[in-house]
């Protein structure tokens, strides 16, 4: 049997404090602003960050395990008309990785207009929703709050789009599909393969559970998660959640989803949205694709 790696997701506490009001606060700060009024996507992963705009990464920051230092790495396509930095040097492929000192947070922060730029001229349309609709449900009236997304576990095949909450804490594992993307219909397998990847007796695996609870409050104290909102319930048996953009109605692609959904065992919910919207509806609106 293929043996897998404890899922982390988690920052050390110094971490937590040199992004809150340390060293690398100007880094959050930055983030906060974002390009154009648009807030960058702020993911916690295994003791480090990535940035994004528009599904593209415009920074990894790891927590180097001694010495308390710090590495930034951003790809190298979205550094172009960017003056290079003294300290760069390859961190494989096209990825540009620097020690992250003074020097390295004011050429940042100076440029990332310009890398927020070039990223966002090459489009990654589903990371662009996926960003829309984490940053469209927060507040008090939100059904769902996303909190991380493109969720794998190591060595898993499985990918799953996005981690939601209810109010109360229960998990929504949610998959996101656009138009006309002919691997709608394959939906309801795509939707097991997650609950036997993230889930024991449909309840989130207890080292995913643990973690999530941990990037939930750190996310609360640096800004980037609503105070309201509560680690994953371990005991609830999670949601499993499709989210249709922009589908076109007379496509025959849902059709074939529902009707393979209808004979599952995984209790699949719908929601649909039409363009440029990205609130999720309460869960009462949700169409439930199961036998009563």
């Amino acid at each position: 049997m293929k043996r897998t790696e404890p899922f982390n997701r988690g920052l050390t506490d110094e971490f937590v404090k040199e992004l809150k009001g340390g060293s690398l606060l100007p880094i959050l700060d930055a983030a906060r602003s974002g390009h154009d009024g648009q807030s960058l996507d702020f993911q916690i992963r295994d003791n480090y960050i990535n940035l994004y705009i528009n599904g593209r990464s415009v920074l990894k920051l790891r927590g180097i395990p001694s010495g308390g230092s710090y590495y930034g790495s951003i790809d190298s396509k979205y550094l172009e008309g960017v003056p290079t930095i003294a300290n760069a040097g390859s961190d494989g492929g096209d990825i540009q990785g620097m020690l992250v000192d003074d020097v390295f947070i004011s050429w940042y922060c100076h440029n990332l207009p310009r890398i927020c730029s070039n990223a966002l001229a090459m489009p990654k349309e589903e990371g662009r929703v996926e960003q829309a609709i984490i940053a469209a449900n927060r507040g008090d009236d939100t059904a769902v709050h996303f909190i991380d997304r493109q969720i794998q576990r190591s060595g898993d095949r499985s990918r799953l789009d996005l981690l939601g909450l209810l109010a109360d804490g229960t998990p929504v594992l949610t998959e996101l599909k656009q138009g006309l993307d002919s691997s709608i219909q394959d939906l309801t397998e795509q939707m097991g393969s997650y609950r036997q990847s993230l889930t024991v007796d449909n309840r989130l695996r207890s080292d995913i559970a643990e973690s999530y609870s941990r990037v939930v409050k750190q996310k609360q104290a640096l800004g980037f998660c609503d105070e309201s909102v509560s680690g994953p319930l371990r005991d609830a048996e999670v949601l499993y959640l499709v989210v249709l953009y922009d589908y076109n109605p007379n496509s025959k692609l849902k059709g074939r989803f529902i009707e393979a959904a209808l004979k599952s065992d995984v209790k699949i919910h719908l929601t649909e949205l039409a363009k440029s919207h990205f609130k999720i509806e309460p869960m009462e609106q949700w169409v439930e694709l199961w036998k009563k």
